[in-house]
């Protein structure tokens, strides 16, 4: 996993939950849960997965949720907004990247936009607004406002973790500017789109 080499360089150490060989860690909601309330909650919290919308009642607001595996690996259990903020009231992380589609989308302002997308996305909040308009204790979310492919969710959060650790911040002579680094990691996406594949 290309994020696991920022930790040989001693600046951060990274857990990564996945089913990947090497790691066999299934990233359902429960061992995310347990790895945030253990002895070190994380400072920043990195989510490459599914994501889609729950839909409101009879014609009320959509909730927008991410999809973590459940133990069997063949189906997801839906986490909403909601659900994320009360466990992060508790166990609170300043900085989550949600790499999954639409965790950004405010479909309420894109419907003027693209006329094709579906009348029950319309009104939606997505999870990292949720998050950062409650007491969910995040300083600062970075969602994915249109659908998103895995390559182009592992580039940015490669190139995003490069320059939070490598590019130091000049004024400061400092390293972190978490800023910064979504800036990077967008360009990233922007001036290479065919990396995918």
């Amino acid at each position: 996993y290309a994020l696991q080499s920022f930790g040989a360089k001693g600046l951060v150490e990274v857990k990564v939950i996945s089913r990947e060989k090497g790691i066999a860690i299934p990233a359902t909601w429960a061992n995310v849960r347990a790895e945030l309330e253990g002895s070190a909650t994380p400072h920043i919290l990195a989510f490459l997965g599914h994501a889609d919308h729950a839909l409101g009642h009879a014609g009320g607001t959509q909730a927008g949720r991410l999809q973590f595996e459940l133990e069997d690996g063949e189906e997801a259990e839906p986490v909403t907004a909601a659900i994320l903020n009360t466990e992060l009231q508790s166990f609170p992380v300043p900085v989550v990247l949600l790499a999954g589609c639409y965790t950004a989308a405010d479909l309420q302002n894109r419907a003027a936009i693209d006329p094709l997308v579906p009348d029950w996305m319309r009104a939606h909040q997505g999870v990292a607004q949720a998050l950062i308009n409650s007491s969910s204790g995040v300083q600062i979310a970075v969602g994915m406002r249109y659908r998103l492919d895995t390559s182009d969710a592992t580039r940015f959060l490669t190139k995003f973790f490069q320059t939070l650790i490598d590019v130091p911040t000049p004024q400061l002579d400092i390293r972190g500017d978490v800023e910064l680094a979504v800036r990077a990691a967008r360009f990233e996406l922007s001036v290479n789109p065919q990396a995918n594949g």
